[in-house]
C-alpha cells in the first residue's frame, strides 16, 4: 500500500530567495499534500525522502508495540516540522514510526536532496529546522 509520502516526486523550483524559512516552503516547495483524518503519511520502514512541514491540522506520530497497542509520540500541529522525519533525513535512516492525520492535514513537503541543499547553504532555513527541532 502506497502512502502519501511515497507519491511525491520531489520536484522542487530551483531559484528560491526568500529570508524566512516558512515563506521559503510556501514558495518552493512543490507538493502540498491533503490528507484525510485517519489516512497515513508515511510507516515504519519507509524510506524518508522527504522534509514535511504541516500546513494545517494535527498529525499524530506513533509507533504500534509487538502487543498492537499504539504509542502516540508526539503530534505535529500547524506550521510544525516532524522531528521524525527531519532526523531520518539527516541521518539517512528510514521511518521507525507511523505519521498519521488525525483530522484533515494539508502537508508541504520538500525533497530530500532540495532539504540538504538548503541545510548546507541557507543558515536561516538551518536555524528554523534546528530551533524548531530544540524547541520540541
Amino acid at each position: 500500500m502506497q502512502t502519501i509520502i511515497s507519491k511525491a516526486d520531489g520536484r522542487s523550483r530551483q531559484n528560491c530567495s526568500v529570508s524566512q524559512p516558512q515563506s521559503y516552503l510556501n514558495v518552493c516547495s512543490p507538493r502540498r499534500f491533503h490528507l484525510a483524518a485517519g489516512e497515513t503519511l508515511f510507516r515504519a520502514g519507509d524510506t524518508c525522502g522527504q522534509f514535511v512541514i504541516v500546513k494545517n491540522g494535527v498529525l499524530r506520530v506513533r509507533v504500534v508495540s509487538r502487543k498492537g497497542r499504539e504509542i502516540v509520540l508526539y503530534r505535529v500541529r500547524a506550521d510544525g516540522i516532524c522531528m521524525t522525519t527531519t532526523l531520518n533525513l539527516l541521518c539517512g535512516t528510514p521511518y521507525r514510526a507511523d505519521g498519521i492525520a488525525e483530522n484533515d492535514v494539508e502537508v508541504a513537503v520538500l525533497s530530500a536532496r532540495r532539504f540538504q541543499e538548503q541545510m548546507d547553504s541557507d543558515s536561516d532555513f538551518r536555524g528554523f529546522v534546528l530551533g524548531s527541532l530544540a524547541n520540541r
